[in-house]
C-alpha cells in the first residue's frame, strides 16, 4: 500500500476556532504541528477517526482546549453529556487506516469541524473536568460541587 503524502484534519488550538489543516503525512510534521511528542487516542464512535495530542499533557500544564463528552463516544457507563476527558494543548483530528494516519473524509471533517468549532471554557473541580457555558453555569457548577453558595 502506498503511503499518503498529505493528510487533512481538524486542528484544535486552545482559545481559537477549529480549522481544517493539511500537512505532510510524516511524524516530524505532526510533531512540529503539536509541539512534540504526541499520542493518538480514539474517543469517537467511528473506529477510523482519532485525535492526535501531546503526550503527558497534564504534566506540562498546557491550557485546556476542548472537552470530549459522551456525545462523541460510545461509553455505556457515562451519561450523554458527561465529560470523558479534557484535551490540553493543540490537537489534530485525523482519519486512521490500520496503523497509518489519513485524511478525514468530507463528512467526518464537516462533523468534527462543526462539533469543535468554538473554543470551550473548561475547569477542574475536585479533579473532574466541567465545560462552562457562561457565568451562571460557573456559579451553578461550583454550587453543585459544594464550592460556593447557590
Amino acid at each position: 500500500m502506498q503511503k499518503i503524502k498529505e493528510i487533512t484534519g481538524v486542528l484544535l488550538i486552545p482559545g481559537e476556532e477549529a480549522t481544517l489543516c493539511t500537512i505532510e503525512n510524516t511524524t516530524s510534521a505532526i510533531r512540529k504541528l503539536l509541539n512534540i511528542p504526541f499520542q493518538a487516542d480514539c474517543f469517537f464512535k467511528e473506529n477510523n477517526v482519532c485525535i492526535l495530542r501531546q503526550e503527558s499533557e497534564n504534566k506540562n500544564r498546557l491550557p485546556f482546549n476542548r472537552a470530549i463528552t459522551n456525545v462523541d463516544g460510545v461509553y455505556d457507563f457515562f451519561m450523554k453529556n458527561d465529560v470523558i476527558t479534557a484535551i490540553n494543548g493543540p490537537a489534530f483530528i485525523v482519519g486512521k487506516n490500520g496503523d497509518t494516519y489519513c485524511s478525514l473524509d468530507k463528512e467526518s471533517a464537516t462533523k468534527y469541524l462543526n462539533r469543535f468549532y468554538y473554543p470551550e471554557h473548561i475547569c477542574l473541580i475536585k479533579g473532574i473536568p466541567f465545560v462552562l457555558k457562561d457565568t451562571e453555569d460557573l456559579v451553578n457548577t461550583l454550587a453543585t460541587a459544594g464550592r460556593c453558595p447557590a
